[in-house]
Order: C-alpha cells, then sequence, then structure tokens
C-alpha cells in the first residue's frame, strides 16, 4: 500500500510554452521540464517533519520510478489550471501554461538570495 498517489500527467500548451520560454530566456535562464503538482505543503512535496507522520521517505524515488522524464519542481497549483483547460466543451478549447519560479533546491537545501 502506497501512501501518495500518482497521477496521469497534464500537458501545457505547446505554442504557448516555447513563447514563454523564448521571452523568459531573455531575462533569466529558464528550463521546460515537468513540475508535480501536490495536494500539501509539506508531505507530498517530499519536506521532513519529525512532527508528522508524512510517510515520505520514499516519496522521490516513486516520482522517479512512475513520472517520465525529470521532475523539475513541486507546486500545489499547476495541474488544476491545466486540467481546467483540458476540460473545455469542442469549440471553446483553452490553452494554458504555467510557470514555476523556483527559489529553493529541495535535494540540496539551497536558496536563491
Amino acid at each position: 500500500d502506497k501512501p501518495y498517489d500518482v497521477s496521469r500527467p497534464c500537458e501545457s500548451s505547446k505554442a504557448l510554452t516555447s513563447l514563454l520560454r523564448e521571452e523568459i530566456s531573455k531575462a533569466a535562464p529558464c528550463i521546460v521540464g515537468t513540475s508535480c503538482t501536490t495536494d500539501s505543503f509539506y508531505s507530498s512535496q517530499a519536506r521532513h517533519d519529525p512532527n508528522f507522520d508524512d510517510r515520505n521517505r520514499g516519496l522521490m524515488a516513486l516520482l522517479e520510478a512512475e513520472v517520465p522524464g525529470t521532475v523539475e519542481s513541486m507546486e500545489m497549483e499547476s495541474f488544476h489550471l491545466l486540467d481546467l483547460a483540458r476540460c473545455a466543451r469542442p469549440g471553446s478549447e483553452i490553452e494554458a501554461v504555467a510557470v514555476v519560479v523556483i527559489v529553493a533546491n529541495r535535494a540540496t537545501g539551497e536558496v536563491v538570495e
């Protein structure tokens, strides 16, 4: 029994992704990759806190095994926004893309100042 479920990826608009990458790259380094949307700020983002029974010690290994490619970031909103766009009725297509600004490296604990 796994304590965490992993859903299928929800793709963003390739055209909007390309446009945003082009514009953001003019001002800062830019990586296009997979962001993992989680349901909480601590446990499902692989933060360890002895005050909670998170059962998340193997979470990063689970994601590496189940998510295609490399998970570049973890946040709480993108999947829901992309999924809403995906659910639009035929004839009312909505293109969506998400941008995540990284200020901390969860694996090393380094934080951008």
